[in-house]
């Protein structure tokens, strides 16, 4: 698969030489699949699934590693989550606006 960097979207530091960058590519209308990364060992598998996904098909404990990850300065990302309002859904408490 081949795509264009439109622009990194987080730096991560872990601490020591432990850091994560993430990046919006544009893929156009490729399909994504599972593929390995140039920096492992040839043959072994960096990928395991891969499926598109509606934000509201994603637990929200799991969105919060997309908005670390910088998803929130992506395209319609941040509207589409202002959307939502301001509905507290902490586990174990009641729904109630703020």
């Amino acid at each position: 698969m081949t795509g264009v960097v439109l622009r990194q979207t987080s730096h991560v530091l872990y601490g020591g030489d432990d850091e994560a960058y993430s990046f919006h590519v544009e893929i156009g209308d490729q399909t994504p699949s599972i593929g390995t990364d140039p920096e492992v060992p040839i043959g072994q598998e960096v990928l395991v699934d891969v499926r598109w996904l509606q934000l509201a098909d994603i637990p929200e404990r799991n969105r919060v590693y997309l908005w670390g990850a910088g998803l929130l300065g992506v395209g319609d990302f941040l509207a589409e989550v202002e959307s939502w309002g301001n509905v507290m859904s902490y586990p174990g408490r009641e729904h109630e606006s703020a």
